[in-house]
């Protein structure tokens, strides 16, 4: 009778433990699902580069994440595992599971649909006109789908969960979070690229970075790009030295107070002498208004290095019987074409109008080729990428919404309140820039409230002796042949105080929109090494943001041991 008793029982204990020995098989394989497919997706995240995209391997990768997390969530959906949901805590961390795993399949999903779209688009026969807006337009549908579609992810409960289960649900939403935010910056940038290209017209203006100011080369051509229905045309490029105003256009705020010494408002060269895109873009569509009567919806600048990135995708183009091309431009633009220039004789206006023409051609044949097609999408959008991070093509729109676009497409050129950039300004007509070497040291100290910064700048010369239009000097300036003179120019975050500079004279000082700036004398001979020391404090540690100089060559910043180019933004942490 006992021994009948027993074995119910037995019975009820042997189905218990098979049960709870196949649930917890069902777990840990849905555990080794979702951790592979989390790494198949971490592994896409940090390579997830314009040639992935195009050939296919992107989508092959999120594919692969998406077939280990549906995975997880068929087995998380066994009915094996039914009766273990309605405990009061392991069946809500279940619950949660199971939730996240759905969440990771469909999250996946819709970014394999969304990956084969966009190889699709990169596929496409080369458009020009109405087909390059249909482009734009369905790109946008693409992103924007994919975001409501991301947006209606349900996570499950997110109260009562153990510690390890609540990290991954956080995990997951932060990740979301970060893909929201970068859909709506892709949205907003097309939004702004459609509107260009739909009966934009925009003033261009080329930089030279062998003649530098704050950010960027100094600007020394302009013209202007009209897009009807997804056509480009570009106008006749002007040298800006015959676009002088008589009367300059008023300088306010900041940009009055800090440079209303100088020549800008009437002085085309003079633009750039804060690194602020949107009030130099500001300041030379006014100029160019009150200059032409011609009124510009934004304005464009690009330099040598984003000329290159442009030819990287174009292929060589052919100028006054010389090809150029993306790997040679660079050396042609910012010497070659200098050595057989003479300056003070009577050949040197006819050799520089030709300089001009070419360059004017250079441009001219580099935009039919794009507006032709005559370019690979994928090496396109990834020289591009490069030439925004170094600020070596920024974008600035009279339009709001347009302005807004760009500013999220990071192309704006915009400094924020935690900026730091060092600059040297070429102020002798020379273009010594490529000769000069920069290092910025930084060191931080606690100061009982906050910390104390210095920032040591080393600048190395090494101008070549000639050729004349190279070294210099020009005009009634009274400097030996190869000397540098300029401003050296650190721009600081908003809350700097007890700014000081040690090693030369402080000229400029103050506030420049949400950064300080502080600006130093320069005279710099060939062959020869100047150190200025900038000390300033900040209320409390912080992360500083240092910008690009868009130099050729970049400065050098070394922090803790470590160097860093400034060819792209980095972060700084400011804390003794």
């Amino acid at each position: 009778m006992g021994a009948a008793r027993r074995h119910p029982i037995r019975l009820v204990l042997v189905v218990l433990l098979v049960w709870l020995a196949a649930s917890a098989i069902l777990v840990v394989l849905s555990a080794r699902d979702l951790r592979q497919g989390v790494a198949t997706v971490q592994a896409f995240r940090s390579d997830a580069a314009p040639g992935r995209l195009a050939d296919g391997t992107a989508e092959t990768s999120m594919r692969d994440a998406q077939g280990s997390f549906s995975s997880a969530a068929r087995r998380l959906d066994n009915p094996l595992l039914a009766p273990a949901t309605v405990l009061p805590v392991a069946g809500r961390q279940l619950r949660s599971v199971r939730a996240l795993a759905h969440a990771a399949d469909d999250t996946a999903s819709a970014g394999v649909t969304a990956l084969g779209d966009i190889r699709q688009l990169v596929d496409r026969p080369s458009a020009a006109g109405p087909g390059r807006l249909l482009l734009v337009q369905d790109a946008t549908s693409v992103v924007e789908r994919l975001r409501d579609e991301l947006r209606s992810v349900e996570l499950g409960p997110d109260e009562g969960l153990v510690a390890p289960v609540a990290s991954r649900r956080a995990e997951l939403r932060e990740a979301l979070d970060e893909v929201d935010v970068t859909l709506d910056t892709a949205s907003r940038s097309l939004a702004s690229l459609g509107s260009l290209l739909d009966g934009g017209r925009y003033l261009l203006l080329a930089a030279n970075n062998a003649e530098m100011r704050a950010g960027s080369g100094m600007f020394l051509s302009a013209g202007v790009v009209n897009a009807t229905d997804g056509h480009l045309a570009l106008g006749e490029m002007l040298h800006t030295a015959e676009l002088l105003l008589p009367t300059g256009v008023p300088l306010e705020g900041d940009v009055g107070a800090r440079w209303g010494w100088t020549a800008l408002g009437r002085e085309w060269r003079e633009l750039g002498v804060t690194p602020r895109f949107d009030e130099t873009g500001r300041l030379a569509a006014a100029m160019w208004q009150r200059r032409t009567g011609e009124r510009v919806a934004g304005v464009l600048a690009l330099d040598v290095p984003a000329l290159a990135a442009l030819l990287n995708a174009t292929g060589p183009v052919t100028v006054d019987g010389v090809e150029i091309s993306g790997a040679t431009v660079e050396q042609f633009l910012l010497k070659d074409q200098y050595e057989d220039l003479g300056y003070g004789n009577s050949e040197f206006e006819r050799s520089q109008a030709a300089r001009r023409d070419r360059l004017g051609e250079l441009a001219g044949a580099t935009v039919k080729r794009l507006e032709a097609g005559e370019f690979d999408p994928v090496a396109l959008a990834s020289n591009l990428a490069s030439a925004i991070r170094g600020r070596h093509l920024m974008v600035w729109s009279a339009d709001a919404d347009e302005q807004a676009g760009w500013q999220k497409a990071g192309v704006a050129g915009e400094l924020t309140p935690r900026s730091m950039q060092l600059g040297v300004l070429n102020r002798a007509g020379n273009k010594l820039d490529p000769y000069l070497d920069l290092t910025a040291e930084v060191e931080v100290a606690p100061n009982g409230t906050g910390s104390s910064v210095t920032v040591a700048v080393r600048i190395v010369s090494s101008a070549p002796a000639g050729p004349p239009y190279v070294a210099g000097p020009f005009g009634d300036l009274k400097i030996e042949p190869g000397t540098y003179r300029g401003l050296v120019t650190l721009s600081l975050p908003g809350d700097a105080t007890g700014i000081a500079v040690e090693g030369g004279r402080l000229v400029v000082a103050g506030p420049d929109g949400p950064t300080n700036v502080a600006a130093v004398d320069l005279d710099l001979r060939r062959g020869e090494t100047r150190e200025l020391t900038f000390r300033f404090d900040v209320a409390a540690p912080m992360t500083a943001r240092v910008e690009a100089s868009s130099r050729r060559p970049a400065v050098t910043w070394v922090h803790d041991g470590v160097s860093r180019s400034d060819e792209s933004a980095f972060d700084l942490v400011l804390a003794g």
